[in-house]
């Protein structure tokens, strides 16, 4: 048995809203699967289906996929980049069409790297890359960031945890759970600081439609050479389609190769009907509109959240939420009330007294890494009846009088800057 994947602990969000489920009065506040798709897009793909492209997917259906994924779809991601950021990539040697974004990340990392040697990843941040890397028998190495200056990687906290052995800095922006979106200026710092250290910026840009406050850079227009820069994305945010699993993976001819290459001896190819599907949808002349317009929703019910649960005790970091879809809050305000006793982990024990009390899921920011162990992320895709319940429950449980005034003093103290 592999005792790596013995140690590993089940994929926490997804059994949190697996138990939420299970329960019909529960508030689902645990898992990033937007409300919103799918969009028109792919619903006309279905309704709409000239003879050609019936013959196309009858096709597909019985045909593998090319090993880099299609070349149509190969250049529909590419003509997006090029008119979003006017970046110039190659789609033969610079895309690999993937099982999702977390296909792409593996792919990547174990292309990238080799056995035993050490990936960056900051604390905190999405979860499955440490274990992703942990399987693949690499050395995950989590530079602490604090919530004092908003869950930021730093040049100077990057440059402390670079080795030897370091090959690879994972950067997600904007990022799960906490919602920071660097700046042109930090992003390219970082890069900056990659290469000067010999080592490649992977970056994670599945949420880069869902920038609600400041503007979405992406690494690779640092670097048009791809030769220390990666980015990874996904239909599954942008387009409202977790279950199409299309994602894609841009760097260096000899990294897409050698990807290409795992990815057919693992899994052969990504499902060509899927690339059918992606193809239209990336091609679709009215995506964006829908896109501009989903992105007011999402800003709209981040904002309902944020400054109903502010008042209750909730404290969130400065340049919290600016993307994606979550919140990340400290809950130290509510230390006494759950009977948070010292050298606990305060969004462990919130999280199970909120779903005792209150019947809502919420996730433990100690998931993310060690950093979050006094926040919890909240998902704020949820439909709009859903999140006003929540708050009336959150209200319920978490009455002003119930908080501990001195450690939300204390918190405020270290937090007063706008998020």
């Amino acid at each position: 048995m592999n005792r790596t994947l013995e140690a590993i602990a089940p994929y926490a969000t997804k059994r949190i809203s697996q138990l939420a489920r299970s329960d019909q009065e529960f508030v689902n506040l645990s898992i990033g699967e937007p409300w919103f798709g799918p969009l028109p897009a792919a619903v006309r793909v279905l309704s709409e289906l000239p003879e050609p492209d019936l013959r196309s997917l009858r096709h597909s259906l019985s045909h593998y996929a090319d090993g880099k994924g299609e070349i149509r779809l190969r250049e529909a991601v590419v003509k997006r980049y090029r008119k979003q950021y006017g970046l110039e990539i190659n789609p033969e040697k610079n895309v690999i069409i993937t099982h999702g974004g977390a296909q792409a990340f593996s792919l990547a990392v174990l292309a990238a790297t080799e056995e035993g040697d050490e990936v960056i990843i900051p604390d905190p941040t999405y979860m499955l890359y440490a274990n992703a890397c942990a399987l693949l028998g690499r050395v995950p190495v989590r530079p602490p960031k604090t919530e004092d200056e908003g869950f930021v990687l730093t040049v100077p906290l990057l440059k402390k945890s670079i080795s030897q052995r370091s090959r690879l800095l994972v950067l997600n922006s904007p990022e799960n759970p906490t919602g920071v979106v660097y700046s042109q200026a930090e992003l390219k710092q970082l890069y900056e600081a990659c290469v000067q250290a010999k080592i490649v910026l992977l970056q994670d840009e599945v949420y880069d439609s869902f920038v609600l406050d400041g503007e979405h850079w992406s690494c690779t227009a640092f670097d048009p050479s791809l030769s220390n820069a990666m980015q990874l994305n996904s239909m599954s945010k942008r387009y409202g389609l977790p279950g199409l699993r299309i994602g894609w993976l841009i760097a260096d001819e000899r990294t897409i190769s050698a990807a290409a290459k795992a990815l057919e001896y693992l899994s052969l190819s990504v499902s060509a009907l899927s690339h059918y599907f992606a193809e239209k949808i990336l091609s679709d002349p009215e995506v964006e509109t829908w896109i501009d317009e989903t992105r007011e929703q999402v800003r709209a019910r981040r904002d309902m959240l944020r400054d109903a649960l502010r008042p209750l005790g909730f404290i969130f970091p400065p340049r919290g939420g600016c993307g994606a879809f979550f919140l990340f809050p400290n809950i130290s305000a509510f230390a006494q009330k759950i009977g948070a006793g010292e050298n606990v982990a305060l969004g462990d024990l919130f999280t199970d007294w909120i779903a005792r009390n209150a019947k809502i899921a919420v996730v433990p920011g100690s998931v993310y890494g060690a950093q979050g162990r006094n926040n919890v992320r909240l998902v704020t895709t949820g439909d709009s009846g859903d999140l006003q319940l929540a708050i009336t429950r959150f209200k319920a449980a978490l009455g002003e009088s119930s908080i501990n005034s001195s450690g939300l003093t204390r918190v405020c103290a270290r937090a007063s800057s706008p998020s």
